[in-house]
């Protein structure tokens, strides 16, 4: 991830006025609440740009059907802000201690760390990025229901492809 995030900055040196980097504090917060170590290319990139990704947040695009023979693609940004993770955990973590039923209903698909949702209440997406290799990070895509929908590719190219295609495949 660093020498993904490098290359972005050489290529497009303007990008590090727009983005904002998670803080350590919020990084440590984090860990703490999802109870795993992250992996440091998953670091590096809260680092770069977790606080904000300004105008670079990945995008969800959906076809939608208008008309017979007609679609139309949707682009939907996806919040991977560090504080829409932590108001995440930081909810779950307040259902566990009053023994709600919410906190079971709202873990984390096995060996993998909460990403980021779309805004959309009506077609809500959950993203979560599995930790079972670090050296390859893969994001996958869930419906509200917490069913696995689609796998959405190594973490660089989730973040960065659609913005930088010039650097990241």
């Amino acid at each position: 991830m660093k020498d993904v995030i490098a290359a972005i900055v050489r290529a497009h040196p303007r990008v590090t006025e727009a983005v904002r980097g998670a803080t350590p504090a919020q990084i440590d917060e984090l860990e703490r609440l999802a109870g795993l170590a992250l992996p440091e290319s998953y670091k590096e990139f809260l680092r770069f740009m977790g606080a904000s990704a300004g105008p670079y947040a990945p995008l969800r695009v959906t076809r939608v059907q208008e008309a017979p023979g007609r679609v139309r693609e949707h682009e939907e940004p996806i919040d991977i802000s560090i504080e829409a993770v932590l108001r995440r955990y930081r909810r779950r973590a307040r259902w566990a201690r009053e023994g709600s039923a919410k906190a079971r209903r709202a873990r984390d698909p096995e060996g993998t760390v909460f990403l980021g949702h779309t805004e959309r209440a009506q077609d809500l997406s959950w993203f979560y990025v599995a930790l079972s290799d670090p050296a390859r990070l893969l994001v996958a895509e869930h419906d509200s229901d917490g069913e696995k929908v689609a796998e959405a590719g190594p973490l660089a190219s989730f973040l960065f492809a659609r913005h930088f295609p010039d650097v990241v495949r």
